[in-house]
């Protein structure tokens, strides 16, 4: 009896050792984010090069965890990311864009995420860097109306008066935006 006790205690061992390399996959730290589980990404991050998986296999669909836990507005997940990352390599990632050319600050600022664009200010996101159709951070926050968003990228140094940088953006302003979007 003895002995088939150990048998199964080896076989339940072998099986969680087994579990364990899927739950910390990159799939798993992305789910983690997407469900806005800190807990759960703190878990699943044991090195840092998990930092730079991506949610998909398609290198046109680069999102990163920043980008997904800056999607879901989750700041408690996008500080377990920033944490899990090597500081070396940190200033690459956070200026990683995804299929559409934004950056998580694009993507933070387009939500009104306050929290999250002031993590990701505080890291070295760039606020002057446009998205692939000429929009700054500043522009999706002016669009969405978000006042501490707006408020966060000036204090950073953002001057709030730079023009939108394609012509298809029609070079607008973050106050033009905000009065075409009917937010003030």
């Amino acid at each position: 009896c003895r002995a088939g006790a150990l048998d199964a205690i080896a076989a339940l061992e072998s099986a969680l050792a087994a579990y364990d390399v899927v739950v910390r996959s990159p799939y798993a730290a992305i789910a983690a984010a997407t469900t806005r589980s800190a807990a759960a990404l703190r878990h699943v991050l044991i090195d840092s090069s998990m930092v730079t998986a991506r949610d998909s296999d398609d290198e046109s669909h680069p999102s990163t965890l920043l980008h997904v836990a800056a999607r879901t507005n989750a700041p408690d997940c996008l500080s377990a990311v920033i944490d899990a990352a090597a500081p070396s390599a940190l200033d690459s990632i956070v200026e990683l864009p995804d299929r559409h050319g934004r950056r998580a600050i694009h993507i933070a600022a387009s939500l009104g995420a306050e929290q999250c664009v002031r993590l990701l200010l505080r890291i070295g996101a760039k606020y002057d860097k446009p998205d692939r159709e000429g929009l700054l951070p500043s522009h999706h926050a002016a669009q969405r109306g978000s006042v501490g968003t707006l408020r966060a990228l000036l204090e950073r140094g953002d001057p709030l008066t730079l023009p939108s940088t394609t012509a298809a953006s029609q070079r607008r302003t973050p106050f033009l935006v905000a009065c075409v979007c009917e937010q003030l």
